[in-house]
């Protein structure tokens, strides 16, 4: 008995998490403290082993929900963007500064603050390598990114713990500074133009809304990994590792069909 109000208590924690728009820990105390009740009611004698399987389904349950949660409110908060942040942080304000004197510029709408994570975005443009980057409470983050006529993506990031859509063609340099991940993604660029492919640039001013909607695109399929990719965080294990230049898997994706 103890068993099945355990597993009951994981599924009300996991649709509450996923449909609805209850607090988080209002759901998680409120869940823990039904169970509590239910279990001195009608639970009856325990096992060890059953209440460590109950307690062990609710908390696999809210971690995964939690970050399906996480993943969900993203994706909305990039369909409310709002311009003019209140406050900059400054480590991100330095990255942008940083790469504004590589050459980069920004786009015309400048930074976009994401209200439900307390994030502010930033897009900028050097020819055909565009850069998203985000700052946020744990640093700043950026992604390279160039756009090829055949529907391909070239992208240059720091991590990479979620599998990506067959197009995109990721390189991840997790130590790697800023001059060589550009250097890095460029040299990428001229290979994979070297197959036939051109790459595009996109105009300043629509650049964002073509950034974003790629983002929003990825969403999706982080959403249906999720489970993989908190696997590969407590790992510390990153996939697409080095550059894209004659890695099979990507020489494979280019070959004519």
């Amino acid at each position: 008995m103890q068993l099945l109000i355990g597993v009951v208590a994981a599924v009300a924690i996991w649709q509450l998490l996923t449909r609805t728009r209850i607090n988080t820990w209002a759901i998680l105390i409120g869940v823990v403290a039904f169970h509590g009740v239910v279990t001195v009611v009608v639970g009856g004698p325990a096992s060890s082993l059953e209440i460590l399987v109950a307690l062990g389904a609710m908390f696999v349950s809210f971690t995964v929900a939690s970050a399906i949660r996480t993943v969900e409110s993203v994706g909305t908060d990039l369909d409310d963007l709002r311009t003019d942040p209140a406050m900059l942080r400054a480590d991100g304000v330095r990255l942008a500064e940083h790469l504004t004197s590589l050459g980069f510029e920004a786009t015309p709408e400048g930074w976009l603050h994401l209200d439900g994570r307390g994030w502010d975005s930033l897009t900028l443009r050097r020819g055909v390598v565009n850069v998203l980057m985000v700052s946020g409470d744990h640093g700043p983050q950026m992604e390279l990114t160039t756009f090829f006529d055949d529907g391909r993506v070239l992208t240059t990031v720091q991590s990479a713990r979620d599998h990506v859509a067959d197009h995109v063609l990721r390189q991840c340099f997790v130590d790697a500074d800023v001059e060589v991940r550009v250097t890095e993604h460029e040299r990428s660029i001229d290979w994979v133009t070297g197959t036939s492919r051109s790459a595009l640039e996109i105009p300043l001013a629509d650049l964002t809304d073509h950034m974003l909607s790629a983002e929003r695109d990825h969403i999706g399929q982080l959403r249906s990994g999720i489970v993989g990719s908190m696997m590969r965080e407590l790992r510390q294990q990153h996939l697409d590792l080095g550059s894209v230049i004659n890695r099979a898997d990507v020489v494979d994706s280019l070959r004519p069909t």
